[in-house]
């Protein structure tokens, strides 16, 4: 009754490219991940390298230092660029690192936390995997839905500034509330006054000119539907497979407050009733 621990830097990495090879995981496998440990003990690091945290809180030597033109050569493939001697002397250091890591520091962490977090960890490993399933009628439908609400605040637009071609997303669109509405600018901008969410929000409940709230609401539309449109049709659709599964990237504990996060897609960020659609193993 022996228990395999899997321990290691950024295991999720080397788990999902196991996942290529077809690799099967059982349900739960208990993991110490030496990534996770460093953003626990030392969440204001500006630098969470493994290199750098084994020279700087294990006194190791820069076992970097041999592959660190090749990385910088080849930044996503230095795996298969540099000579096998160097890239086998950085992977040992990864190796020694992420044990003495764990070994030193482990005890730091309250042993409960710990192994709630690595459950957690392994849970999102296997939730990339297995994906999120998603009714594909319901999400056709939601495309619908979205795009007539795209055609319907442009033709809003384009009624209001009497431009049949009126495109709020370019140069002239973007200036047109400030050269022709007399909008006055209340947030800058990197390249000249503001129009966010923020603006329009202001516009549309304080202004007293029916046309300027008006603008702003169709305005606020169209960028709603243009999100959700992108959302759907190329973090979800694109990312389908052939089950209707949608494998989202999860990151755990990425920000400061340890939470977790997910892209393609972004389930934070995703309406309630598109969050609705997916069903997850659990």
């Amino acid at each position: 009754n022996k228990v395999v621990l899997i321990a290691g830097h950024n295991i999720r990495a080397d788990l999902w490219a196991l996942a290529r090879f077809g690799v099967k995981l059982p349900e739960f496998l208990p993991v110490a991940d030496s990534l996770t440990l460093a953003r626990m003990l030392w969440e204001n690091d500006p630098d969470r390298s493994l290199n750098t945290l084994a020279v700087a809180k294990l006194g190791m030597d820069d076992y970097e230092e041999d592959i660190r033109p090749h990385k910088k050569s080849s930044p996503t493939d230095f795996g298969a660029t540099a000579p096998k001697d160097i890239l086998l002397a950085y992977n040992v250091g990864d190796v020694v690192a992420s044990a003495r890591l764990l070994r030193t520091y482990g005890g730091q962490v309250p042993r409960n936390l710990w192994a709630v977090l690595m459950e957690a960890e392994y849970n999102l490993i296997l939730a990339t995997w297995d994906g999120q399933h998603i009714h594909k009628q319901t999400l056709e439908k939601f495309i619908r839905k979205y795009a007539r609400k795209e055609r319907a605040a442009l033709a809003a637009l384009r009624a209001l500034t009497g431009r049949k071609t009126f495109n709020p997303d370019d140069e002239d669109g973007a200036a047109y509330p400030f050269t022709v509405l007399k909008w006055k600018p209340t947030k800058m901008g990197k390249t000249g006054p503001s129009l966010d969410k923020e603006v329009l929000l202001r516009v549309l409940h304080e202004s007293r000119n029916e046309r300027d709230r008006r603008f702003a609401r169709a305005l606020l539309d169209f960028r709603e539907a243009v999100v959700h449109l992108r959302r759907l049709r190329n973090d979800i659709t694109k990312n389908l497979d052939k089950r209707n599964c949608v494998h989202a990237q999860f990151n755990t504990a990425a920000a400061r407050t340890l939470r977790d996060s997910s892209n393609r897609p972004n389930f934070q960020n995703l309406a309630p009733e598109i969050r609705g659609a997916f069903t997850t193993r659990w």
